[in-house]
């Protein structure tokens, strides 16, 4: 089974910062806080039992995006050392990716 992720930028969308360790504790906890809140609304949607929460750091960590985030996924089906590999994603179009990300707004409750 392919797996899905749902993305969370930083608790402090204001202020961007590349490394995990520039957040404040204020900030690690709205992270970790949103990432929790995530990760049981795609438990529940999915039916999983297992999560897998990661960050990458650096582009030799694979990093893409020069900004913290965390990667919610349900169900670990990739290998140890692929979490986030690009053979183990979904390929999407951005139009499906708007969707996804409606869906998963309206399950979260956020209007915006």
């Amino acid at each position: 089974r392919r797996q899905r992720q749902m993305c969370i930028r930083d608790s402090s969308p204001n202020r961007v910062v590349v490394k995990y360790f520039e957040l404040s504790s204020e900030e690690v906890i709205g992270l970790w806080s949103a990432g929790r809140r995530i990760g049981k609304m795609l438990s529940e949607h999915y039916g999983t039992k297992n999560m897998v929460y990661a960050f990458q750091e650096g582009p030799d960590a694979g990093q893409t995006v020069r900004h913290v985030h965390m990667h919610v996924m349900p169900e670990y089906t990739a290998h140890h050392n692929q979490i986030l590999d690009d053979a183990f994603r979904i390929s999407r179009t951005d139009e499906e990716r708007s969707l996804e990300a409606d869906k998963y707004k309206k399950l979260l409750g956020i209007t915006k």
